[in-house]
C-alpha cells in the first residue's frame, strides 16, 4: 500500500479525467463533491476502498490512485488468497477510459473458487446527491434467497453510514408476488443514532440524529417506488441485485448494483457432494467393494464423467440385449453412480436385478449367491436384503418369455465368455494409447480419448461381460459343490473353490506379479542385483533396454510388450501406464 502513495496519476488519464469534467459539468465541476468508487471484476462489497465528497481534480487524482491501491489492501488480498510480485513504477499506464470510468490492468491472474484475482479494476467518479435517506436494497431476501421478499435497510444521511455498518438503520420488508404486485410485509425501526453528511469544504462528517430516530426514515410510497425500479434493474441483469441507492426530495437515485453473492455461495455438503449421482428410492445398497480396489482415491472430473456414462450406457445395452428390456435413459444408478467422487456399485438396482419376479429359474437368493461372492467373497449375514430385494421388484410385470429369453442369454454368455476376454484384449491392441503417452499436451490427449471414446465403451462393455459370465460360472461350481444348495455357503467350499480357481494358468492380471518376479530373479541371478539397486530410476530403465544384457531385456521387452498398459490405478484417466512411467517398473523391481 506504501508504494502507491508516493505514485501519481499518469498525465493522459488526468487529462481524460478532465476532459470528461468539463463536457459534462462545464466549469461548474470544480465545485461539486464527487464520489470516487472502485468497480472491479468479481468485486465483493467493502473490499474496496471509496471516497467521499471528493473536490478539485487534485483531490479526485489521488482517490482515484488509492482506489486503484486498495486492491492490494490485506481484505482485498486475503478475499482471493493470491501470491503476485507486483512490480512497481512511478506512473500508472494508462489502458481503457470508457464512460467516464479509467482502468488499470495488473498482469499477474490466479483464481479462488473460480473468481479472477488480478483483474481489470475500474474507477468510477460519480456526482453526490446530498441525500436525505440513503441504503440497500436487496431484490430477494439475503439470508435465505427468497424471490418472493425484497429487504431494504435504509438510514439518514449518505448510505455509508448502513454499509460499514456505523449505525442501525431501518429495515422494510417488501412482499413481492409471482407477477411482481408489491406490498410492504413489515418495517423494523432501527437506533439511527449517527448519520453521516457532506461538507461544504469537501469530505464527509459524521452528525448525531435527535428526534427523528423513532420513526421509519422511509415513507411506503418510496419504499414500493424503490421497489418497482430494483425489479427492472434485476431484469436488465437477469439476477438478483443488491442495490445502493439515495433520496433526495423523495427523488430516487441509483448509486450501484451488484450480484448478492451471499445467495450462490455453495457450502461445502454442496461442493462435496455437486457431482453425486441421483438415487431412485430412498432404501439403496451402495458398495465400493470392486471400484475402490481399482480407484481407491476420488476420480477426477474427466475420469467421472466418462466412467458414469459409459456405465450407464452400457447397463441400459445390458437389459436390451440380456434381457430384453428397453430401458429409459433415467436409469443412470441402475449399474452404480458417483458420490463424493468415488465410483460405487448399486446393488439393488444393478446386481440384484436377477430374481424370481424377474427371471423364470432364478431367486433372490441365487442372485445374492452370485453378486456378494463375486463381490464380498462371502455371503452377507444381513437377512433384510431379501425383504428390500422384494420391495424393489415384487410389482415387476415382466412376461415369461422375456424371463426366458434373460435366462437364455445368461447361459449363453457363460460358454462365450473367453471370447468377450479376446474381443476386448483385441480392441486393446488397435487403441494403442502409448501413440500419445509421454510427450503429447494435455488438448492432443483429451482429443484422442474423444475420438477412440467409442472403442473404450466397447471395451468396458466386453469387461463386464466377461465378469458377468466368470460370476456366473462360479456360482454354477459353488452350486454344484454344495449339491444345489449355494445359498448356504461354507468355509469348506469357498476353499474349495479357490483351490479350483487357482489352477488356471491363462489370468492376465495375474501375471503381472508373477512377471515382475521373474525378472526380478532373473537379475539376481545374473549377479546385477546390487549394481542395479544402486542406479537411479533413469538409468535403470535403459540399463534394462540396452542390448548388452541379452535375455534380461528380453524378459523386459516381452513383460511392456504384454502388460505396458497396465499400471496401479488403472481406470482413472490421470493414471500413467507402465509405458508412460518406466520409473513404477523399476521402483517395482528394486524392492
Amino acid at each position: 500500500m506504501a508504494q502507491f502513495s508516493a505514485t501519481k496519476l499518469s498525465l493522459s488519464i488526468e487529462a481524460a479525467v478532465l476532459r470528461e469534467l468539463n463536457a459534462l459539468f462545464d466549469n461548474e465541476w470544480q465545485h461539486k463533491p464527487f464520489a470516487v468508487r472502485s468497480s472491479a471484476v468479481g468485486e465483493d462489497a467493502g473490499q474496496m476502498e471509496t471516497f467521499l465528497g471528493v473536490i478539485g481534480i487534485s483531490e479526485v487524482c489521488k482517490a482515484i490512485v488509492k482506489c486503484w491501491s486498495s486492491s492490494f489492501a490485506y481484505q482485498a488480498v486475503e478475499y482471493r488468497r493470491f501470491k503476485t510480485d507486483f512490480n512497481s513504477s512511478k506512473h500508472f499506464s494508462f489502458l481503457k477510459i470508457g464512460t467516464f470510468s479509467v482502468y488499470h490492468n495488473i498482469v499477474d491472474i490466479s483464481r479462488n473458487h473460480g473468481q479472477v484475482v488480478a483483474a481489470d479494476m475500474g474507477v468510477c467518479i460519480q456526482e453526490m446527491v446530498q441525500a436525505d435517506t440513503a441504503g440497500v436494497l436487496f431484490t430477494r431476501d439475503p439470508v435465505s434467497g427468497n424471490p418472493g421478499i425484497m429487504t431494504i435497510n435504509v438510514s439518514y444521511g449518505l448510505g455509508e453510514a448502513v454499509v460499514s455498518g456505523m449505525t442501525e438503520p431501518d429495515t422494510i420488508y417488501i412482499n413481492r408476488t409471482y407477477n411482481n404486485k408489491l406490498s410492504i410485509a413489515s418495517k423494523v425501526t432501527g437506533s439511527k443514532t449517527t448519520k453521516i453528511v457532506m461538507k461544504e469544504s469537501g469530505g464527509v462528517q459524521e452528525l448525531e440524529v435527535a428526534d427523528e430516530s423513532s420513526e421509519c426514515c422511509l415513507s411506503d410510497d418510496v419504499a414500493l417506488e424503490l421497489g418497482k425500479i430494483s425489479i427492472l434493474v434485476e431484469q436488465s441483469f437477469s439476477d438478483s441485485r443488491d442495490i445502493e441507492f439515495a433520496v433526495k426530495d423523495k427523488q430516487i437515485f441509483l448509486l450501484q448494483a451488484r450480484p448478492i453473492t451471499s445467495i450462490n455461495i455453495e457450502s461445502e455438503f454442496e461442493l462435496i457432494h455437486e457431482q453425486d449421482a441421483p438415487v431412485l428410492t430412498d432404501d439403496e445398497m451402495l458398495t465400493t467393494a470392486n471400484t475402490g480396489e481399482v480407484m481407491p482415491m476420488a476420480m477426477t472430473p474427466l475420469t467421472c464423467d466418462i466412467l458414469t456414462n459409459t456405465l450407464s450406457q452400457i447397463r441400459q445395452i445390458l437389459l436390451a440385449d440380456v434381457a430384453g428390456i428397453r430401458s429409459p435413459s433415467y436409469t443412470i444408478t441402475c449399474f452404480g453412480g458417483n458420490f463424493c467422487r468415488h465410483s460405487f456399485l448399486n446393488l439393488l438396482s444393478g446386481f440384484y436385478f436377477l430374481n424370481e419376479w424377474t427371471s423364470p429359474f432364478w431367486t433372490a437368493d441365487d442372485t445374492r449367491t452370485v453378486t456378494e461372492i463375486s463381490l464380498f467373497g462371502v455371503r452377507l449375514n444381513n437377512a433384510n436384503i431379501n425383504n428390500l430385494i422384494e420391495a424393489r421388484y415384487k410389482n415387476t410385470r415382466a412376461p415369461f418369455w422375456r424371463k426366458l429369453y434373460m435366462q437364455l442369454n445368461l447361459i449363453k454368455d457363460v460358454f462365450i465368455g473367453k471370447s468377450y476376454c479376446e474381443k476386448a484384449f483385441q480392441l486393446c491392441e488397435a487403441v494403442n494409447d502409448n501413440a500419445y503417452s509421454t510427450s503429447s499436451s494435455i488438448e492432443r490427449v483429451y482429443e484422442e480419448i474423444e475420438r477412440k471414446i467409442i472403442v473404450y465403451f466397447k471395451i468396458w462393455d466386453y469387461h463386464i461381460l466377461t465378469s458377468t459370465s466368470s460370476a456366473l460360472a462360479s456360482y454354477v461350481m459353488t452350486n454344484q459343490l454344495m449339491g444345489g444348495h449355494a445359498s448356504v455357503v461354507t468355509s469348506e467350499v469357498m476353499s474349495d473353490v479357490a483351490m479350483l480357481l487357482s489352477t488356471c494358468t491363462d489370468v492376465l492380471s495375474a501375471d503381472v506379479p508373477a512377471s515382475l518376479a521373474k525378472l526380478a530373479l532373473a537379475i539376481i541371478e545374473d549377479g546385477q542385483d546390487e549394481y542395479f539397486q544402486s542406479l537411479t530410476p533413469e538409468a535403470g530403465t535403459e540399463w534394462l533396454k540396452s542390448d548388452k544384457n541379452g535375455r534380461l531385456k528380453n524378459m523386459f521387452t516381452d513383460f511392456m510388450h504384454m502388460h505396458g498398459h497396465r499400471c496401479i490405478r488403472e481406470v482413472p484417466k490421470i493414471s500413467r501406464n507402465f509405458i508412460c512411467n518406466l520409473f513404477v517398473v523399476f521402483n517395482l523391481l528394486s524392492i
